[in-house]
């Protein structure tokens, strides 16, 4: 088995096991294991790798060539504004190298409300767009979201056989780009980087008791402008912006600090208050 021990929890369908060690924590616990100790991901000297093991001590990371701190009350407008600079500059945080994370869904920095202002930068009026349906939450309608061609999406289930024929399929997880929109039909193109998938309008399942479910896929399609630090476990990106505010202090930890900054391969940035960045620091979580 191989695994960080310092990353965050798998999200559990049972809540009870959220208080409990992780089945990776268990085995190290029974078996033992060895440690590595030597990052390959950064180059030597990297302020990433080094603010990542100042984390895990519980001491505060320091500014460097390639990690940003930049304390700020105003988290919306701040990203706001270093999105557009980063544009400028030629990094645009619509592609899949670029990547801003927050550590919940709610909240004015969490991924439901702060996705539709990131999208909102890229959108394009004059581009036709799809309107695509949620899931019911607790008999409640969610409204369905907008993407056109360029906008940026995260599949959020596992289907394995989303044609019928075997051969196409999609992870929970995955990012990719809407490449094209069959308006007539209703399906979607998605480019995951080493696939295209088209996300049809209905996938028909027969399970092993001869039911047979019929399932809009394209609920699993979210916008994916910001992800949660859970969302991103797994993955990595050039450049990473993290997202701290007081709104959100029951969700951040330590864990959730350097799961966050080590997503980034080149260069992290993070906006904060004091208060949140001494809690992301101190509190294992």
């Amino acid at each position: 088995m191989f695994g960080d021990v310092n990353q965050l929890k798998p999200i559990e369908e049972d809540k009870r096991l959220d208080a409990q060690p992780s089945a990776f924590q268990n085995a190290l616990a029974k078996f033992g294991g060895i440690t590595l100790d030597t990052i390959h991901r950064h180059d030597e000297g990297s302020g990433i790798a080094t603010n990542a093991a100042l984390i895990l001590q519980g001491r505060m990371p320091r500014v460097t060539n390639d990690f940003k701190i930049q304390q700020t009350d105003q988290p919306v407008r701040a990203v706001q504004e270093f999105v557009s600079l980063s544009t400028d500059a030629g990094h645009s945080y619509a592609d899949a190298d670029h990547q801003i994370v927050t550590c919940m869904n709610k909240s004015w920095i969490g991924t439901q409300r702060l996705n539709l202002v990131i999208q909102s930068m890229f959108w394009e009026r004059s581009r036709p767009f799809i309107e695509l349906p949620r899931y019911f939450i607790a008999n409640t309608v969610i409204p369905p979201i907008r993407v056109q061609v360029g906008s940026k999406v995260v599949y959020t289930a596992n289907s394995y056989d989303l044609d019928g024929s075997g051969t196409s399929w999609a992870f929970n997880g995955e990012v990719g780009i809407v490449v094209d929109i069959d308006h007539e039909h209703g399906s979607v193109e998605i480019d995951f980087n080493d696939r295209t998938v088209v996300i049809p309008p209905l996938m028909i399942t027969v399970r092993a008791d001869g039911r047979v479910l019929e399932q809009d896929p394209r609920r699993n399609i979210d916008l994916a402008y910001v992800l949660t630090t859970h969302k991103m476990q797994g993955s990595e990106v050039k450049h990473v912006c993290y997202v701290l505010n007081k709104s959100t202090l029951w969700g951040q930890s330590r864990r959730n600090f350097y799961t966050a900054v080590t997503r980034s391969r080149e260069h992290c940035t993070v906006f904060c208050d004091p208060h949140s960045l001494a809690k992301s620091t101190k509190f294992v979580g």
